[in-house]
Formats: C-alpha cells, sequence, structure tokens
C-alpha cells in the first residue's frame, strides 16, 4: 500500500472534514460528478474533432486549454447536438465545479445543489444526476456513430 494505516486515516479525516463527507455514499457521488463531467468534457471535444474531420484519437493534443464550456459553446456555434443537451452538460460542468472550487473549503455536502435540489441528502436528485448523465452519453455516442467511420473508442476514458 502507498500510504501507512496512520497517514490514510490523517488523510481520510481531514478530507471527511473539509468536504462535510458523511458516509461514503457522499465519496462515491463526489467521484461521480468529477468523472462524469470529465467524460463529458472528452466526448464534447471528440466531438469537435470528429465534425472537423480530424482524427478522434487527436484528443490529448486538441487546443489543450479547452474547457468543458468552451467545448459546448464551439458546439452550439457549430449547431451540433440539441440545447437541452448543451444546457443540461453546462449545468453537470457547473455542478463539478462548485465541488472543486469555492464550495470545496466550505463543506461541499451541505451546499451543492443539483436542480434546485440537495445532492447529497437527495437519492432522486443523485439518479436524476445518474440518468441524465446516461441520457447525454447516450446522445453524444448516437452522434459519434452518425458522424464518424469509427466508433468513439475508449482512449481517454479513465
Amino acid at each position: 500500500m502507498l500510504l501507512d494505516e496512520e497517514l490514510r486515516s490523517q488523510v481520510g479525516m481531514y478530507l471527511e472534514l473539509m468536504l462535510a463527507f458523511n458516509n461514503i455514499d457522499h465519496e462515491l457521488i463526489w467521484k461521480y460528478i468529477i468523472v462524469s463531467a470529465s467524460q463529458l468534457e472528452y466526448r464534447s471535444i471528440v466531438v469537435l474533432l470528429i465534425s472537423d474531420e480530424e482524427d478522434p484519437n487527436k484528443f490529448w493534443e486538441y487546443e489543450e486549454r479547452t474547457t468543458l464550456n468552451q467545448a459546448i459553446d464551439k458546439l452550439k456555434k457549430k449547431k451540433i447536438l440539441s440545447e437541452e443537451i448543451w444546457q443540461a452538460i453546462k449545468t453537470i460542468g457547473r455542478l463539478r465545479n462548485s465541488i472543486l472550487h469555492r464550495k470545496a473549503l466550505t463543506g461541499i455536502t451541505e451546499y451543492v445543489e443539483y436542480k434546485e435540489r440537495r445532492l447529497f441528502y437527495d437519492s432522486e436528485a443523485v439518479k436524476e444526476l445518474f440518468e441524465d448523465v446516461q441520457s447525454i452519453m447516450g446522445s453524444i455516442d448516437e452522434w459519434m456513430l452518425q458522424h464518424s467511420s469509427s466508433s468513439p473508442g475508449t482512449e481517454g476514458v479513465v
């Protein structure tokens, strides 16, 4: 193991205190938000690459500073995907930013909301987030299959 028992305990207590994790579900939700938003960013950039008739596997070379919001703005300008999908992705991007920036210093579980509901205390809100992410991923995958000679692949998928 990388961390000895004492250090693991100290790091765990610090994170639990700072992030206000009250149970394992809070940590899982937090991780899910980060990973799903990262995947949406990855897939949005792959869509842009495909739309420019470039190799979708060039993700790592694509404008390194392109953020999720910038990618969505580019998709909007190109009229790729729907307004509903753009807004849903932006909502999830804002959610990710809220748990990684300022609110991370004040206990994310107490303040973070998804669609005006306290995400870390409302299992239906978590279920809705999960279903929204799956729906968005499905829409993006469908677009990629229709516009690419190859499947989306797994490069860049963590």
